[in-house]
């Protein structure tokens, strides 16, 4: 893992625990798919009877490692320990029926921070993100709850993610901020909720379908619990804050301030000895966290700080991050930390557990905290797993959040940046949840995939070699045909600083072992977060270039140092001894190579941004010409601005640029067409903009077409505006488009008409990429889902995880 150089900051808010990771963390050109075709029947074949990933239906499976991404807010089901839930930060949300073995994605469409389990019907589980979900049949379909029908506009998709917002029909937005199922009372359920500058209260006894609103109104809540042993026909609740817990029992509201000024990041009930009483443990955000406990409901705390740290005096400031307790399993908490001190001067992290509600504490996860390379420490305490192999111990780091089976307090759940771990002794041991072992060195995903790939790319030398370009993992490798990988940044040569994000790779089709790499320590462009609190021209990475298929690389020179290269484009009329190249280099503009790669020259001249944000580059074969796409600076700028994003073209191989005309009121384009249509015709992606109105979804994005070289535009997607990125298959013509709103598109009749693909089901698509070895096969990468891949024109997939947009009349 890569010295960490970005900010990669977000809260679990089923937790309410708030991280900062430092970190960051493709193409395969169309003109190498015939190639790469012809020589699949020549290749050898693989393993007897190898491990595959989880089918999903209709054709479709995810392939990948699994992991390799944060995930958040593990829950097991106190009715069934085989059922258990994870949601990541991707808008990826995952089932397991058996306790882990095997997972399901599911699509809310948005990023789920909570689950909670009725309390007496087994297969209701409600999920909590903008919105309030249920499921009444253990994960398998969803369906709205709130917003309410009678106040909900149409959900609209906005910014930078295309993030589902929720707004009332009277214009007001609508999030749902925290929930709680009572613990004894089947259907009964709580929840708060922010609407417009509104705070409110509500619940249901009949399993959501109907709400009645509270008068107490409690803002940005931690967390929401139920005491237990208040009376079930007027229950007492407790809303955590930052600043303090509130108490509400029917009219009577009683406010507690956290203690000596802290900040509270996550608050936990469990039950003291006898059952008769309820104990909150809270952890403090800060420096140097604390760890509090009240018996009296928040009324008065003691900190056990002192007694988690006793065997560590060399200890100066710690983080607890998260912790979990075992409800109805009297002092059992489970605590993640990290910069408690070792007698050897090292700080660790890990999980530490205590059988006596605080007093005294066990640590067999203790990892050492080292500077992250990408390769980790190799101590012991490695837990089996492709991301521990790999990178060490330390590359998640001490989990994110964790969850306590309520029959077993001995198994606890817990996710980090890259995996999903399991307990079953008290944390003495951990076993990993996301990949299995192939046996050939390789790993396939157990079915929790959360990586953003930016790129397969097939050897046309060896079709069961290929190449997947990630964020945060970097650049993985099969050497089986996809089925199985392994990450392929420890060849010599990677520079450790750039190993974080690969966002292109190419191969000679003409030279074997010839391939060129575009690397950064900068992962997730171009989304506008990047550049928010740093420049782009102060983003580290470069050029690779190796000689025999990736197992050596070299470094290639750039006139500008070092820069985000986002993408690579080869001259395949170029002497195969001495190539010509081209790159995008985010905020520098177009770099040109004319030795192979080995030195590159800035290309600037006719760009009008002084720090053109360079995305994409292509090569039009008939007149040679090339297109440049620059990335825009914001999605809330105005067409006149100076700051929307650009096409241009060069005719003189990128001595010179002239800007082509954008379509009317469309500010950032991402991708072009430029080659397999009638001479003249290009066709053209882009990215919404900001409407005025808040409630309003981002407008002038979509596909657009043009018939005489980008001097004038007409729409031919404008249902969708956030499309990414546009492909073609060279054997079939056919067009293939995807993007942030959950659907990939294809086209037949040049761009014309766009037909949704059946099957797919994941937010946030990134692009579509041909299956070499079948025309009827394509591969779906996703930002955050892993590689889709399945029948481009195919059944609709199962059901199973669909959602419908709100629950039916209370018969």
């Amino acid at each position: 893992m890569e010295p960490r150089t970005d900010s990669h900051t977000g809260v679990c808010h089923a937790t309410g625990i708030r991280f900062t990771r430092q970190g960051a963390v493709h193409r395969w050109r169309r003109a190498s798919i015939v190639v790469a075709a012809l020589l699949i029947g020549v290749a050898g074949g693989r393993a007897e009877d190898p491990i595959r990933s989880p089918e999903r239906g209709g054709g479709w499976r995810v392939i990948g490692p699994g992991g390799g991404g944060a995930m958040f807010c593990p829950a097991i089901s106190p009715h069934d320990p085989q059922l258990v839930f994870v949601a990541c930060d991707m808008t990826g949300t995952y089932v397991s029926r058996d306790a882990g073995e095997s997972w399901r994605m599911i699509n809310l469409q948005e990023i789920v921070r909570e689950f909670t389990f009725d309390a007496q019907e087994a297969d209701t589980i409600y999920a909590r993100g903008n919105c309030l979900w249920v499921s009444r049949d253990r994960g398998g379909s969803w369906t709205k709850l709130l917003p309410q029908l009678t106040e909900a506009a149409e959900p609209v998709a906005v910014g930078d993610h295309a993030d589902i917002m929720q707004f009332t029909r009277d214009g007001r937005s609508y999030q749902v901020t925290m929930i709680a199922a009572d613990p004894a009372i089947s259907g009964t359920v709580y929840a708060t909720a922010k609407i417009g500058t509104e705070a409110r209260l509500l619940s249901s006894r009949d399993g959501g379908r109907t709400w009645l609103q509270h008068s107490t109104t409690v803002r940005s809540p931690l967390s929401l619990l139920v005491d237990p042993t208040s009376p079930t026909t007027s229950r007492k609740l407790i809303v955590a804050h930052a600043g303090g817990l509130v108490l509400v029992h029917q009219q009577e509201v009683v406010e507690y301030p956290a203690p000596n000024n802290t900040i509270f990041k996550e608050v936990a009930l469990a039950m003291d000895r006898t059952g008769d009483r309820p104990i909150l443990y809270a952890i403090t955000a800060g420096e140097n966290s604390r760890l509090l406990v009240s018996s009296d409901l928040g009324s008065h705390w003691e900190d056990l700080s002192a007694h988690v740290q006793a065997n560590f005096p060399g200890t100066r400031g710690v983080d607890f991050r998260t912790l979990a307790a075992a409800r109805d399993y009297p002092g059992v908490i489970y605590l993640s930390f990290k910069g408690l001190v070792t007698s050897d001067g090292r700080e660790r992290l890990g999980v530490a557990r205590s059988d006596d509600a605080g007093a005294t504490w066990n640590f067999s996860w203790l990892d050492p905290v080292v500077q992250h390379t990408m390769a980790g420490s190799k101590e012991a305490g490695a837990i089996p797993g492709w991301i521990d192999a790999h990178f060490g111990p330390d590359w998640g780091e001490n989990p994110l959040s964790m969850a306590v089976d309520p029959r077993n307090p001995n198994r606890v759940l817990a996710t980090d940046f890259g995996r999903t771990l399991q307990t079953t002794d008290g944390a003495r041991t951990w076993q990993q949840l996301y990949t299995r072992a192939q046996g050939n060195g390789g790993w396939v995903s157990r079915g929790l995939d959360v990586t953003n790939v930016y790129g397969l790319m097939f050897d046309p030398f060896d079709a069961q070699h290929v190449f997947m370009a990630c964020t945060d993992i970097g650049l993985l490798h099969s050497h089986d045909g996809g089925e199985s990988w392994s990450p392929a940044t420890s060849a010599p040569g990677l520079p450790a600083q750039w190993k974080n994000t690969t966002y292109d790779l190419i191969f000679d089709p003409d030279v074997r072992g010839k391939v060129w790499a575009a690397m950064s320590g900068t992962h997730d462009l171009p989304r506008e977060k990047m550049w928010r609190r740093r420049p782009p021209t102060q983003f580290g990475g470069g050029i690779l270039w190796s000689e025999d298929g990736g197992q050596h690389w070299q470094t290639a020179r750039l006139a500008i140092g070092e820069a985000a290269v986002t993408d690579l484009l080869l001259d395949h009329q170029s002497p195969t001894a001495q190539r010509t190249l081209f790159a995008c280099a985010f905020g520098y503009g177009v770099l040109k190579s004319v030795d192979g790669g080995q030195t590159w020259q800035t290309r600037n001249q006719g760009l009008e941004d002084a720090e053109p944000l360079a995305w994409r580059i292509y090569r039009r074969t008939h007149d040679r010409a090339l297109f440049l796409v620059i990335f825009r600076r914001s999605d809330a700028v105005d067409p006149a601005s100076e700051q929307i994003g650009a096409i241009y073209r060069s005719d003189d191989d990128a001595d010179s640029w002239h800007r082509l005309e954008l379509p009317t009121n469309v500010t950032g384009p991402t991708s072009l067409i430029v080659e397999h249509l009638p001479r003249g015709t290009l066709l053209l992606a882009a990215w919404g903009r900001r409407a005025h109105q808040s409630a309003t979804g981002d407008i002038h994005g979509g596909i657009f077409r043009s018939t005489d070289d980008g001097k004038t535009w007409e729409p031919v997607l404008n249902t969708d505006a956030h499309i990414t990125t546009l492909t073609t298959d060279a054997r079939s013509g056919a067009h293939y488009a995807s993007g942030f709103n959950g659907k990939a598109y294809r086209s037949l009749d040049q761009g014309g008409h766009w037909q949704i693909i059946a099957g797919f089901d994941f937010k946030w698509g990134q692009r579509v990429e041909p299956d070499p070895k079948d025309p009827g096969q394509i591969y779906i990468l996703t930002y955050g889902g892993g590689v889709w891949h399945g029948p481009s024109d195919g059944p609709e997939a199962s059901a199973e995880g669909r959602t419908t947009t709100y629950n039916p009349p209370h018969p």
